[in-house]
């Protein structure tokens, strides 16, 4: 098969009929998908006004990571998922590229237009005969259901992350203190493999909820902390965990592992 043939969502040879990767792996290479799609970004896309600038940079997270999960649901081929997703960044930002700085105010519209191109050139490509006759199985969609949980997690940090920080900053961060945390993720899921996995599930629900209802900007501190701290729960009570994130002043006037502690006592 040569090399065009490898890439082509069209060639039939490129479908599995089963996953050849674990969730923990899949999600890995989602984070360096989206990693290099920041630096492209950071060297092609240039825009003064920040509203603008943030709007754009986190549309294109959307585009890619919705191109991503079709594309390896279809597939079920985590290369041809990858090689695609990182064409489709390709497009996006050259067709961004396109609008120019002085058009700010037809940006959202465009950045909209710009999202359909990418979906032209990748998953509307996707095989029809295997569109037609997909039919999904529990295994496959107990895998793709970790993996989004996983992927959301690391989308919801990233676009606070993105609210708060430069592109540069960004970068540095997701190379550090991010990863890291995202290291922290991976081995409470791969704790599936000799604990109850209801737990495990339990674990990572917790995570996703404290990163989406935390408030304040020093997300990756705290979520770093609370991490360590869930290693040795077993099942956390959902509902009172985001009643406690809710509540604005218990953060004032304590350290972060004092407000963690907190957290897990009351959970």
């Amino acid at each position: 098969m040569n090399q065009i043939s490898k890439n082509n969502i069209q060639n039939t040879d490129n479908y599995n009929k089963k996953f050849q990767d674990l969730p923990n792996i899949i999600f890995i290479k989602y984070i360096t998908l989206i990693n290099d799609y920041l630096k492209h970004c950071l060297d092609n896309i240039f825009i003064q006004n920040q509203t603008y600038y943030i709007y754009i940079i986190k549309k294109g997270i959307t585009t890619i990571n919705n191109v991503f999960k079709l594309l390896l649901m279809y597939t079920k081929n985590l290369e041809i998922t990858y090689t695609n997703c990182q064409k489709s960044y390709v497009y996006y930002i050259e067709f961004i590229g396109q609008i120019g700085e002085d058009n700010n105010s037809f940006l959202q519209l465009n950045s909209k237009d710009a999202t359909l191109f990418v979906y032209k050139k990748t998953i509307f490509d996707i095989n029809n005969d295997v569109r037609k006759d997909y039919i999904s199985d529990n295994l496959s969609n107990q895998l793709l259901g970790e993996v989004d949980s996983l992927i959301e997690i690391y989308n919801t940090i990233l676009y606070k992350l993105i609210n708060q920080n430069s592109i540069i900053n960004i970068i540095k961060i997701i190379n550090t203190d991010l990863q890291n945390v995202m290291q922290k993720l991976i081995k409470i899921y791969l704790e599936k493999n000799t604990s109850n996995g209801d737990i495990i599930s339990n674990k990572i629900q917790a995570i996703l909820i404290f990163s989406i209802n935390f408030k304040q900007n020093n997300l990756i501190d705290y979520l770093d902390i609370f991490i360590k701290k869930l290693k040795k729960k077993n099942i956390v009570n959902i509902q009172l965990l985001k009643q406690y994130l809710l509540q604005d002043e218990l953060y004032h006037n304590i350290s972060p592992v004092k407000y963690i502690n907190n957290i897990i006592n009351q959970i």
